[in-house]
């Protein structure tokens, strides 16, 4: 997972390859367990990256894997998390705000009331999220190679964090 060279060929690679890491420590924590160290590092260097993709996959990824690892494994790298995310929730309009507030809840169920000091910054985000209006299009296209009678006809519903056909 290093930094050295990003291409944007490479950042849906990475992406996934963030994502299958998380995957596998879910299937097998105490396996995975001897890497750990060295992949939260990645992850953690992969936040430095301007891709707001890029951050936003390390972020999933370095918390699920901590949701896996456990608070003994996981609380130093959870700090530096928080360290990282907290002046972002300070700007409402930040590309990558959604992705801190879920991280901020896996990170929250692992450290429980260590967590606190942080609940200020994360709860009144949230309460405003729930407030907002859904973004939420429907779109309709006819196929008119089928016979008038029978137009086929297709429904969109495209919302921020979900697209359904």
């Amino acid at each position: 997972l290093s930094n050295n060279r990003i291409d944007p060929g490479s950042i849906t690679v990475r992406v996934r390859a963030m994502g299958a890491t998380a995957c596998l420590a879910q299937v097998n924590a105490e396996g995975f367990e001897p890497y750990y160290g060295r992949i939260m590092q990645g992850l953690l260097g992969t936040l430095q990256v301007a891709s707001v993709d890029l951050a936003a996959a390390a972020l999933e990824a370095a918390t699920i894997i901590g949701q896996v690892m456990g608070k003994e494994i996981f609380q130093s790298d959870a700090d530096k998390l928080l360290a990282w995310i907290m002046p972002i929730l300070q700007n409402t309009e930040s590309p990558i705000l959604e992705a801190c507030l879920l991280a901020s809840a896996r990170i929250a169920s692992v450290l429980e009331e260590d967590f606190a000091p942080f609940v200020d910054s994360v709860v009144p985000l949230l309460l405003r999220r729930v407030q907002e209006p859904p973004e939420v299009s429907i779109m309709v296209s006819v196929s008119l190679d089928q016979p008038q009678f029978c137009a086929l006809h297709t429904y969109s519903l495209c919302s921020d964090s979900i697209g359904l056909t």
